[in-house]
């Protein structure tokens, strides 16, 4: 079966490895030897996902939703999640949450500030101040989700002790001294880390040769020490601890350290299973197995102080999406208030949303905003809301969706409703980055649209660009049809929903293949402009007129959420499996989505190779990477394993109309997260397509980010 995933895109080893490296590129192959790995090394992200994972089941276990609940203990963060909350529902700010604590840990070996302090990565004998910073960060982790409640930041500095942890266990002695458990104080105030080597203390003695694999090189009956690690750089130059001249201390070793060529010569790292990057390979998986017991208690402790509501918090962990409304409250909205109102008090009567968010704006003011788990206080405020004020036409839209933005959660929907233009047009650029950082779909619903002409002031033409960067739509239509446009808000609220397809600012015929597979439960298409086509045909022939509502209504297994003069959307329940295919034509500009619920998604990051000392890294980009550039694409395929993808052999970018623009072909194994090495990004917008197989024959198809390049 072939799939195809599409992205809309926006415009590191050390001990252990920070990221599975790509071994195939040449700027690795002579740090790590591929060829001479014996079985397979385990980097920071793979040790903290797996913590994490162990640590989670045990929480569903302890805290079951219904008394026969059971998982095995095999089961990967996507399956626990969809045991625990149901099959339908997304686990991707789940997964995300997790991600974040990962890239803080794996950040800590990219940052200029943490990547060459000794007290972090576990060098240079620097036991005591590891421990100290561990110590005081532990409250600071806890100030934060019990007291500010900040989560993002309770994750990042999660991440960063996390990574000390680990570091200990693949750069210091510990496994060599006989040990087989961990060091349950380490990280924890209170606790001391027992003997340690001093000054003038013995610990190793030199290997037969300072490169390669070394063995029988630690003094029994030796304090617990770490190797010295020399290298050139200037920037880390101030933080090298020099190897003593005694003749007795570890180096870390490994094809990076100068000082594996001093007594004692070799070196001690476990970090890989190279011996030309790591002397101690034969005990990586060893210390790989300690580091995610020791991972995993830390995790414990946190949650035994914090409590299980604030662990459900700092982890994302709840069922149902957040439903998040930014709507205009001038004097010409009585109509679109109303029709928010009536589709919020059905999404109350019968949904399940964890996180409700109403910003209202008006001119001059914003909000206030209402941020509540409480559906009656929701309801309350929508019903609240009344039309006054305004009368110049441009409104404050863009801060009123800044407001929402702040609140929704990553992955969420946002929207807006209004029937003017935005006149705060200097706050759009940010706006849409953050939107794009969040990776918030937003969607504009804009009726009756009041012109007026200053600099400052956005219209259509930004709303679509909005829609556009972010995944969304902008939803052209009148009062008149207003209420059937708003039903929308309710769709997708408990599911984990996908996109198949996406094109934009399209005109005449476009026909597009729909590969619809077996993890698809139901699939929606929307289409915004006026059309005079749309047949949608199944893998059997039989065609569906998109544009014959009373047709589509009488049709089994076919829902008709909204359909209007400019807008419909129509759900195609339990759809036969195999490749669909869609046929629209339109004499002006028109907009197409087809997005699915499904097991299945696709997370997306850019990185860029740093293969310098002393922690070889993937960096991810921060903001919009940039054009002509060679990355790496970080691939996150959440519910791979219960799709049963068996590869991924093709990335395309391509622009919003469809076409190609670049082609890359993937060799690589299928994993959780694949970093795949990209041709030079092309100098304006594009979607990223990645394609491969599944067990079962059959494409699929899905979508999440885009570029402003």
């Amino acid at each position: 079966m072939r799939f195809f995933l599409l992205v809309f895109v926006v415009g590191g080893a050390s001990a252990f490895l920070a990221t599975p490296l790509n071994t195939s590129d040449p700027d690795i192959i002579n740090i790590l030897c591929p060829s001479q790995m014996v079985g397979e090394t385990r980097d920071h992200e793979w040790l903290t996902r797996e913590a994490v994972r162990r640590n989670i089941r045990r929480f569903f276990l302890a805290n079951p939703p219904r008394p026969d609940f059971f998982v095995p203990s095999e089961a990967t963060l996507t399956e626990l999640y969809h045991a625990y909350y149901g099959s339908t529902s997304s686990p991707t700010r789940f997964i995300k949450a997790v991600n974040s604590i990962a890239a803080s840990n794996v950040k800590a070996d990219s940052s200029a500030q943490l990547r060459y302090d000794p007290a972090i990565q576990a060098d240079g004998e620097s036991l005591e101040e590891l421990q100290a910073m561990l110590v005081a960060r532990y409250p600071q982790i806890l100030t934060s989700i019990l007291h500010d409640e900040s989560y993002s930041a309770a994750r990042a500095l999660l991440g960063t002790s996390y990574h000390s942890i680990q570091k200990f266990y693949s750069h210091s002695t510990w496994i060599e001294q006989g040990n087989v458990g961990i060091l349950e104080g380490l990280g924890i105030p209170g606790s001391d880390l027992g003997h340690l080597a001093g000054e003038s203390d013995n610990v190793c003695t030199s290997c037969a040769s300072p490169q390669g694999e070394c063995s029988a090189n630690i003094l029994l009956g030796s304090g617990l020490s770490t190797g010295y690690y020399e290298y050139e750089d200037e920037v880390g130059a101030s933080f090298v601890i020099p190897k003593p001249p005694t003749g007795g201390k570890c180096s870390h070793g490994g094809a990076l350290d100068l000082s594996a060529f001093q007594p004692a010569e070799g070196g001690i790292n476990k970090d890989t299973t190279s011996p030309c990057f790591s002397p101690h390979f034969y005990l990586h998986e060893d210390a790989a197995e300690l580091a995610v017991q020791a991972t995993d208690h830390y995790l414990t402790v946190i949650l035994e102080a914090v409590g299980a509501e604030k662990y459900r918090r700092l982890f994302d962990l709840y069922f149902g999406s957040a439903l998040s409304i930014c709507i205009d409250t001038t004097g010409s909205m009585e109509d679109d208030i109303q029709a928010v109102v009536d589709q919020v008090e059905q999404i109350v009567s019968h949904s399940t949303v964890e996180l409700y968010i109403l910003v209202p704006f008006n001119d001059p003011g914003i909000g206030p905003v209402v941020s509540t788990s409480d559906p009656q206080e929701f309801l309350d405020a929508v019903k609240a809301l009344y039309a006054h004020g305004g009368g110049d036409g441009p409104e404050m839209f863009w801060g009123g969706l800044q407001m929402a933005l702040k609140e929704t959660p990553d992955y969420g929907n946002i929207f807006c409703f209004t029937d003017a233009d935005g006149k705060d047009g200097d706050l759009m650029e940010g706006v849409i980055s953050l939107a794009q950082q969040k990776h918030v779909k937003v969607t504009v619903i804009l009726s009756d649209i009041f012109k007026k002409d200053t600099k400052l002031i956005t219209s259509v033409e930004e709303y679509q660009r909005l829609a556009d960067s972010t995944g969304g739509l902008l939803i052209s239509t009148d009062k008149f049809d207003v209420s059937d446009i708003a039903s929308i808000i309710g769709e997708g609220v408990e599911t984990s929903t996908v996109t198949i397809e996406s094109l934009a600012e399209i005109t005449g015929y476009h026909a597009v293949s729909l590969p619809i597979d077996d993890s698809i439960l139901d699939f929606e298409v929307r289409i915004t402009g006026v059309i005079s086509q749309a047949l949608l045909k199944d893998i059997t022939g039989t065609s569906y007129d998109l544009t014959d509502k009373g047709a589509l209504e009488a049709t089994p297994g076919v829902e008709v959420i909204s359909h209007t003069g400019t807008f419909l959307a129509v759900r195609f329940l339990a759809p036969r499996y195999g490749l669909w295919k869609l046929s629209v034509d339109a004499a002006g500009a028109y907009a197409l989505a087809v997005s699915a619920t499904s097991s299945l998604d696709f997370l997306g990051d850019f990185a860029l190779l740093d293969p310098s000392p002393p922690h070889p890294h993937y960096r991810k980009t921060e903001g919009r990477p940039l054009t002509n550039t060679i990355y790496y694409l970080e691939v996150t395929l959440v519910g791979h394993l219960e799709s049963e993808v068996t590869n991924v052999n093709m990335v395309e970018f391509v622009d919003k109309s469809g076409s190609v623009l670049r082609e890359i072909a993937y060799a690589g194994n299928v994993a959780d997260q694949m970093y795949i090495r990209t041709d030079p990004l092309p100098d304006h917008p594009f979607y990223i397509k990645l394609s491969g197989h599944v067990s079962s024959g059959i494409r699929l198809r899905y979508t999440h980010m885009r570029t402003d390049q």
